[in-house]
């Protein structure tokens, strides 16, 4: 059956001086395990995001939030996305800015269900902002904020399909 999260169960109101999760994202895994993975706001671990895992359908965490320094970038929202299909393609997958500032779009992949990241695809080195990630049959689907100056200034957004994508 379908769950239905609260936003508040999954972000952090107060800094606890570690991390500060908000804009969570959130991914099925195979066998009904969740992925989360979160903005770390204002946290000790400069330049990353953190993430954690459930059993149970979200009700519980198996450990805290917990920073992820191979999804190094700028403090922002992400998208995450397991990729259903043949087995050489399932993978999960991540896009947000890579670069020190709100630039570089990329998606980030792993095989090992978020342990391990590597850069799939580098999109743009233009400015960036918001992503999502979406599965179109055997390809993915990209729709991310960019403009020239700034991703929120003079800003369109971008939409990207990769059919078959592969590591840079």
């Amino acid at each position: 059956g379908k769950q239905l999260f609260n936003s508040h169960d999954f972000v952090h109101s107060t800094y606890d001086g570690r991390l500060k999760a908000n804009e969570t994202t959130v991914a099925e895994l195979p066998h009904g395990r969740l992925y989360f993975n979160t903005r770390d706001q204002l946290g000790s671990a400069k330049n990353t995001r953190a993430d954690a895992y459930s059993s149970d359908g979200g009700k519980t965490l198996e450990r805290p939030y917990r920073p992820q320094p191979s999804l190094a970038g700028p403090e922002i929202q992400g998208s995450v996305l397991y990729r259903h299909g043949r087995a050489q393609d399932r993978q999960l997958l991540f896009s947000a800015p890579s670069g020190p500032s709100r630039t570089h779009m990329a998606i980030r992949h792993s095989f090992d269900k978020g342990v391990t990241w590597r850069t799939l695809l580098t999109v743009s080195n233009q400015p960036a902002g918001y992503s999502d990630l979406v599965q179109l049959g055997s390809s993915i689907g990209l729709l991310y904020e960019t403009g020239i100056t700034s991703h929120m200034k003079q800003s369109a957004s971008s939409v990207l399909i990769c059919n078959n994508p592969r590591s840079e």
